[in-house]
């Protein structure tokens, strides 16, 4: 739906671009209506409504309900909904801005405007700020239901109280909001659903993994029907379990009756949110250690619960203790799909107090290396949750990143690896003699050659952290110094495709911090500043755009030329002010700012006022200082007409012939424009400004 809003809003934007007679009409109906709104002003109205329009959309309003949403998500880990919701405002208020920029719609005319504005009027950036926080605000903090849809309803309400309030000060028109709300909506919305989906991020208040999805209400009643269906077992209770040790999925166990007895399955659900973070796990490892082989992302669900399932067979047929595979379960097709396998009752994790380690335990976990080894496997995940000891035997499950056919490199880290786990709970000296007996001495100082960093799991890098803070022990040390001298093996691999991985990102990076800092530091209400291309005498939407803001002004400023490869730059027109800079190349050279009245106390009028083309007060001075071939122009230039002051701050330094060229011109000061000729050109419009009648 909200892709089809997109499409008819670009579809309606070019009709209107391309038929003059649409777009009369639609300006028309538009005009119609806003000066009926104007007709019922009264100054008590005048004032509620100005307070609301200032209450709902004022930048500070913005910013607080932003600011407190954004702190709930740090407090409660959520991450994905953070960054998601960061991007999805950015991504709105960017595309506003552009929009902003390329339309440059003057403010309403023919009525007078009762509040302050800044920019152009199409789309409404203060109507599109509201609009996209309250929507923000609904994906992340209420829980889909009665709650989000109430919240729905109260901020439709307050986006169409602020709309029409700004119509009836007569500083928007009814398309400038209709379009900013549809943006908006639609953007904030669409990225929701593609990033950051309700089935696999709901909005929560406990702290969990991310993976961790909610395998209860309906998701649970379908996991329930598919294993009865596909697999022929009866599912009596399901509940999370193993979650600590697992990031990459969501892990369960399901009770299946049987007979007299129940018995339970242990099982692993994968949908696109874990394969999405498959791939930015894998982009991110390339990025930071190189591709460490066999590093490719899948390309579907499917594909993922596939290879898991093949590889636990594969384990199995080779005789590694595992854990027995049942089958796949499809909940949703190429979406959702369940790894039902064997629940291996009664073991414990090999790193709970309570297994008890001796050297048969030691033994059975180093012989499953050498299994693999001789199987040509490779596990590639091995930790203290993926050992689970049973009945003194010892079982390694989760082959989710196994790999056939591996290099002596990654098989060198198993061994690594395993003896790390092996060390945690018993002497290391006791642990390498063990390994000894399976492995040459060389062969183990290579796996702790080619071991460091990125090869450690995470949960056996932290408990080697904990060790060397409390005890003050380097267990790899350790290791190393009991096994033969080897030079380090080098793990870094950089590569073409690392290297443009790395410059895309940091190249994202940067114009994401952009788009932020742009978007802390500008008010919600203001438009970018780019380049104004140029500033003409004639009835062009710039000049009437600052005509608007300063109706008091009998003639406004502009340029009839430019010195070759000179440009305005940073051009914002705003109620009661305007402002631009007046830029050489890459050089600037002066700043303007138009306002209703200005202080001329410390400068001294100009006697010979410049032949511009109204007539108008010169105050202040340049003063020209050349230093070898460098020389520079300085100085504040006021220039007062009836109705407004222009002030130039000049600020020029460059070679002496350059700068000595351009003090004329900047001497000169701007030409000027009259109300008067604005008014005549305009009566070829659908609008006036009808200003030299005092309207």
């Amino acid at each position: 739906m909200w892709l089809g809003v997109l499409t008819a809003l670009a579809v309606t934007y070019v009709i209107v671009s391309l038929s003059a007679p649409v777009r009369a009409a639609i300006e028309d109906v538009e005009r119609n209506l806003l000066v009926g709104l104007a007709g019922v002003r009264s100054p008590a109205l005048d004032t509620a409504t100005e307070a609301v329009a200032k209450a709902l959309t004022s930048v500070w309003v913005i910013r607080v309900l932003t600011s407190g949403t954004l702190v709930t998500l740090v407090v409660f880990r959520r991450w994905r909904h953070l960054f998601v919701g960061v991007f999805a405002l950015l991504l709105s208020e960017t595309v506003t801005d552009i929009l902003v920029l390329e339309s440059q719609r003057l403010r309403p005319v023919e009525i007078e405007i009762l509040t302050g504005w800044a920019s152009w009027s199409h789309p409404s950036q203060p109507v599109q700020a509201l609009a996209a926080t309250l929507v923000f605000m609904a994906y992340v903090l209420f829980p889909r239901g009665r709650l989000r849809q109430t919240w729905f309803v109260v901020s439709a309400a307050a986006i169409a109280l602020a709309s029409t309030s700004r119509w009836y000060l007569g500083v928007d028109h009814p398309t400038d909001d209709l379009a900013a709300v549809l943006i908006a909506c639609a953007t904030v919305v669409l990225v929701f659903r593609w990033l950051a989906p309700e089935s696999s991020f709901p909005v929560t208040y406990r702290r969990g993994q991310a993976a961790h999805l909610d395998i209860g209400g309906e998701r649970g009643q379908r996991i329930r029907e598919v294993i009865r269906e596909q697999l022929g077992l009866e599912v009596l209770a399901i509940e999370p379990f193993g979650e600590a040790g697992s990031a990459g999925s969501t892990p369960f166990r399901a009770q299946i009756a049987g007979g007299d007895e129940t018995t339970w399955l242990f099982a692993k659900l994968n949908t696109r949110s874990h394969l999405r973070s498959d791939r930015w796990y894998k982009l991110a490892r390339t990025i930071l250690y190189g591709r460490l082989e066999d590093e490719a992302r899948f390309t579907t669900v499917r594909r993922l619960i596939e290879r898991e399932d093949y590889l636990m067979r594969v384990f199995r047929d080779a005789g590694v203790a595992g854990a027995d595979p049942y089958g796949i379960v499809e909940l949703v097709p190429e979406a959702e799909y369940a790894l039902v396998s064997e629940f291996l009752d009664g073991a414990r994790e090999i790193g709970d107090a309570e297994v008890e380690i001796d050297d048969d335990t030691v033994d059975d976990a180093l012989s499953l290396v050498r299994t693999m080894w001789d199987s040509g496997l490779a596990h590639r995940d091995v930790k203290p949750s993926n050992l689970l000891v049973r009945g003194g035997a010892v079982h390694l499950i989760d082959v989710a990143f196994a790999q056939v056919r591996p290099t002596p490199w990654r098989q060198a880290v198993d061994l690594a690896n395993m003896m790390i786990v092996l060390g945690l709970r018993m002497d290391p000296q006791r642990v390498y003699e063990r390994a000894c007996l399976l492995f040459t001495p060389e062969e183990i100082a290579e796996s702790f050659a080619a071991t460091r960093g990125v090869t450690i799991p995470t949960q056996s890098r932290r408990a080697l952290e904990r060790i060397h803070k409390d005890e003050g022990r380097d267990l790899l040390a350790e290791f190393r110094g009991l096994a033969p001298d080897r030079s380090r093996i080098r793990i870094q691999r950089w590569s073409l495709q690392r290297a443009l991985l790395t410059l895309g990102v940091a190249a994202a990076a940067v114009i994401l911090g952009g788009l932020a800092l742009n978007q802390v530091t500008t008010f919600h209400d203001t438009a970018l500043a780019v380049s104004a291309r140029g500033l003409s005498c004639d009835a062009n939407a710039r000049v009437l755009l600052v005509a608007q803001g300063l109706p008091d002004a009998r003639a406004l400023p502009c340029f009839d030329s430019l010195p070759a490869g000179w440009q305005i730059e940073a051009f914002l027109a705003e109620s009661r002010s305007a402002r631009w800079e007046l830029w050489d190349g890459g050089t600037q050279v002066a700043r303007t700012e138009v306002a209703g009245t200005c202080d001329v106390s410390g400068l001294d009028p100009d006697p010979t006022p410049p032949p511009t083309s109204y007539p108008h007060r010169r105050h202040g001075k340049l003063t020209l200082t050349v230093s070898g071939d460098e020389a520079r122009l300085h100085g504040r230039l006021v220039d007062l007409v009836d109705g407004a002051c222009v002030i130039t701050d000049v600020d020029y330094t460059e070679r002496e012939p350059v700068v000595i060229d351009a003090a004329p011109f900047l001497e000169a000061g701007p030409d000027f424009v009259t109300r008067t000729a604005l008014d005549a050109e305009t009566r070829l419009q659908p609008f006036s400004f009808r200003l030299d009648s005092g309207t």
